[in-house]
């Protein structure tokens, strides 16, 4: 194999060739002219937002769902808490940018990929979290503060607390079920 190919064929700088194929970053082609908005949206991650649908159960379960005033409560908790989850992956992934840069599935992520810049992030971030517990008064205190409860246990979870085997077993598994815990949606 030619020292200027890598070995899926592809063709690599000579500056690149000369360093060990491990140490090379390259951007994907087509990461590098995303436009910000497509960036921003798989940056926000919503194929984890399925998680998020528990918000729907205690409505659901006591057969109040479709009533317009719980469905349009529910539907508001599910965006605020995917809004939530999606400001802790921005975060994360500008805490994580040097690491993920070297990860062959990670590198492809807008912020690590240069798609969408840390600065940029660390705005939308701050802008859509602050908004989104702002939005939660709508649905009462108790709902915002468990919107707050859910930001800041994603947030030590992704920054400290992943790193404690133990403590990160349990947080997964309460994070997991803190959308349950909101209040329901019903009228009365």
């Amino acid at each position: 194999m030619s020292r200027d190919r890598s070995p899926s064929g592809e063709r690599v700088p000579a500056v690149a060739a000369e360093r060990p194929l491990a140490d090379v970053v390259i951007a994907p082609p087509t990461m590098r002219h995303l436009n910000p908005l497509p960036a921003v949206w798989r940056s926000l991650r919503p194929d984890q937002w399925t998680k998020n649908l528990v918000v729907f159960a205690a409505p659901a379960l006591s057969k109040h769902l479709f009533e317009p005033a719980p469905l349009a409560q529910s539907v508001l908790a599910f965006a605020l808490f995917c809004a939530l989850s999606g400001t802790v992956y921005l975060l994360n992934d500008v805490a994580d940018l040097e690491r993920d840069r070297l990860h062959p599935r990670k590198r492809l992520r807008p912020i690590a990929s240069g798609a969408l810049s840390p600065r940029a992030a660390v705005m939308l971030a701050l802008g859509l979290g602050l908004g989104s517990l702002a939005l939660s008064a709508l649905l009462g205190v108790r709902f915002a503060a468990c919107a707050a409860l859910y930001l800041v246990l994603n947030a030590l979870y992704s920054f400290r607390l992943k790193e404690i085997v133990i403590l990160d077993v349990l947080s997964a598994a309460t994070a997991r079920s803190w959308p349950s815990t909101a209040p329901t949606c019903s009228t009365r």
